[in-house]
């Protein structure tokens, strides 16, 4: 029979064995109860003599792990038991005293343990290899037997992990040295080591014990791995080939060149590393410094780790190019959903017939970012890349590393419409070519819904470049954009800034084009640019039927115009009965109402805007930010208006000189749940605030914030 076939066993053994390694104790115990269950237990030693060699050692081998496993689930009653088999069937070998003593010992029961190893001291031969072993645990457990019990070691593992689960890493990792039991138990919770973070300076518990000192005792558990310090990356990828990282899923390697003195760090074992974990690993994500040797290229990295869903790699490297040519086994498919590169090196400049080949082998790709790439890349991202939604382009090779970490920080905190495919997202820093520019944006009118400029640093100022924008985009108006956000912080920027705004606001905004298309559907318009908001746009803003939110910062405009424009909202939000809701519903399908209106560093603040501003019933959210007027009539008749606006929720007051009194008044609010100020006239302590606060009856918090 199968039982007694020794290779069969050696293999059954080997799976159990490396079950246990994962910590899939349930298929450990399921293997092992296949074979086991099915023995005659063989009492005497002539008939265990006559069995073929190997098979004996291979079943008590059995024994052994699902003993274990048992043991790691914390079911005594169960290891306990297969110990007492052991024992019925091999009364002279060691390993079953040894589990039944030890499990007795660990659970406080040091009389029931020095028993079972009496027992087996007086069955097993002296030289046996294990009769040491019972020995040593008899002198154990005596020695425990007149200390102090251990509480904690004697409940049941469900207990002690309901216990420790109020607990987090940084707390729990002191108590790893006040005995082995404990130091058992807790790195055999997975809850803390699912997530390890290396080279944290804030992380008082790594101070403790350097967590990458536990990798090899915890590797079955860590899921996710971040590594800050240098001086560990080669030991973390040695780790990846001597242990079983089983669950791994993210790996985080991030090394700034803040330490230019010290050796180039070297990759070299990276490639190997990855092929380790290359079938659970999902996601990598590499920030690595100029002065880093031995990168494993681009094209590397997508051959060996092919389940990789989300790659982010950036290099401050110069010298070398790490992304191109793009080198991709003709038959593989990546399953990347999301992808960022950026590197340095000139020879690294992305085109459109490099990320063509890249495109066609990622038909799952859907969030894109590059820095450092060229205008061709449109037509290949237009042609190829059907899937994308979400794209981020920084066409400049310098200083792309903040920009694209910072894009990619920010892109998932955009909603975006999923149900239908298209490019919905669409952010670009660095222009190169307004005209392919143009053109491509046009080609995605359809459905792009968040539009982003950043016009500094542009490498086109010409008239003609951007002049075109107007008159194209009244034939082919962006009519799907929910999301409108401009930057640029230098004046001679705004050249851009006063084709692209109105060519985009009034285009979507004009309902002399053809009847059969929809209305706007922009809800939201961020301004941040040093420049004059053309009267045009301001005269466009009120028209757009779904516009609820306006965020203007640094931005210069005519005080006249931005009052009438918000002297409309002020008039629609008094005539909506709506406004008692929490909900808010426009009266009119053409008229919007303004929920969120902030001002911040702007020039062209007077009374008569301050004073509208606050009788905006509709709003939800208001910032104001530097205004200095002499007369406290207008702070007070700002405060007694904002106290009796029935939505709002957040008030930001900045550079502003409010005073305690109109604090006092604001608190009388009944929607108000937030105040933050900065810079006001009065200075508060966070216990004065406090003390205001507690006048609302709307658990009113107002906290003095610091930027």
């Amino acid at each position: 029979m199968a039982y007694n076939d020794y290779q069969y066993l050696e293999k059954i053994v080997d799976d159990t064995r490396e079950a246990f390694d994962k910590s899939e104790y349930d298929t450990v115990i399921q293997k092992a109860s296949l074979i086991l269950t099915n023995l005659e237990l063989t009492t005497t030693r002539e008939q265990r003599e006559k069995l073929p060699e190997g098979v004996l050692e291979n079943r008590m081998k059995l024994f052994k792990i699902q003993a274990k496993a048992w043991g790691q689930k914390g079911k005594y009653e169960n290891e306990l038991e297969v110990s007492r088999i052991m024992i019925e069937y091999v009364p002279d070998d060691p390993s079953g005293y040894l589990i039944a003593g030890h499990c007795y010992k660990e659970q406080g029961k040091q009389e029931k343990a020095i028993e079972v190893f009496n027992m087996g001291l007086k069955q097993a031969s002296v030289m046996h290899k294990e009769y040491k072993a019972l020995r040593q645990g008899k002198q154990e457990a005596e020695s425990r037997k007149n200390k102090r019990m251990d509480i904690l070691g004697q409940l049941p593992l469900e207990i002690i992990f309901y216990i420790i689960d109020h607990f987090d890493k940084e707390t729990i990792t002191p108590y790893l040295h006040v005995c082995l039991k404990w130091h058992k138990i807790i790195l055999n919770y997975p809850k803390f080591w699912e997530r390890m973070s290396f080279g944290n300076c804030s992380s008082k518990s790594e101070m403790v014990l350097p967590y990458y000192m536990l990798l090899p005792s915890i590797c079955q558990h860590v899921q996710e791995i971040e590594m800050f310090n240098k001086s560990h990356i080669t030991t973390l990828f040695k780790l990846f080939l001597t242990n079983n990282f089983s669950k791994i899923r993210s790996l985080k390697v991030e090394q700034t060149n803040y330490w230019s003195f010290e050796n180039p760090v070297s990759y070299a074992a990276l490639s190997t590393a990855l092929n380790a974990v290359s079938k659970t690993l999902t996601t990598l994500d590499l920030s690595l410094e100029a002065k880093s040797a031995n990168l494993p290229s681009l094209s590397d990295i997508l051959n060996i780790s092919s389940n990789l869903t989300t790659l982010r790699y950036v290099i401050e490297e110069y010298n070398y190019a790490v992304f191109l040519p793009i080198k991709i086994t003709p038959q593989h498919q990546t399953m990347l959903k999301e992808l960022a590169l950026s590197s340095l090196c000139e020879e690294d400049t992305i085109n459109g017939t490099e990320l063509q080949k890249l495109l066609n082998h990622s038909p799952y790709l859907s969030h894109l970012a590059i820095g450092n790439c060229d205008e061709t890349i449109y037509r290949a991202i237009q042609n190829h890349g059907q899937s994308i939604n979400s794209l981020y382009i920084d066409h400049y090779k310098l200083y792309n590393e903040i920009s694209i970490k910072h894009m990619w920080a920010n892109s998932h905190n955009i909603v975006l419409d999923t149900s239908s495919p298209g490019l919905k997202n669409f952010s670009v820093r660095n222009i190169i070519s307004p005209w392919f520019l143009l053109t491509f944006i046009t080609d995605h009118r359809h459905t792009l819904s968040f539009l982003f400029f950043d016009l500094r640093c542009n490498t086109s100022n010409h008239d003609y470049d951007w002049i075109k924008w107007v008159d194209f985009l009244s034939i082919f108006p962006l009519t799907k954009l929910a999301h409108l956000k401009l930057d640029g912080l230098e004046e001679d920027e705004s050249l851009a800034f006063e084709d692209i705004l109105p060519g985009i606001i009034t285009a979507i905004d004009d309902n002399d084009y053809d009847s059969s298309q929809e209305i706007s559907n922009l809800q939201k318009l961020e301004l941040s640019i040093e420049a004059m908001i053309p009267d045009n746009v301001l005269d466009a803003i009120p028209k757009m039927p779904k516009l609820t939110e306006l965020n203007f910062t640094y931005c210069i405009f005519d005080s006249y115009d931005m009052y009438e424009l918000l002297k409309t909202f002020e008039r629609r939000s008094n005539i909506n009965p709506n406004l008692t809701e929490r909900t808010i519903k426009p009266s009119s399908p053409s008229l919007s109402l303004l929920s969120a209106l902030h001002f911040e560093d702007v020039h062209g603040l007077n009374d008569a805007i301050i004073l509208t501003v606050s009788n905006i019933k509709s709003l939800t959210r208001l910032t104001i930010n530097i205004y200095d007027h002499e007369d406290d009539t207008v702070y007070k008749t700002f405060a007694q208006n904002i106290s009796k606006l029935p939505l709002l929720e957040w008030l930001g007051l900045r550079y502003i000189n409010i005073k305690k009194e109109h604090l006092e008044i604001l608190a009388t609010s009944k929607s108000l749940r937030c105040i933050d100020i900065y810079c006001i006239a009065d200075d508060f302590s966070q216990k004065e605030l406090s003390q205001i606060a507690k006048a609302s009856s709307n658990n009113l918090v107002i906290r003095e914030i610091f930027v």
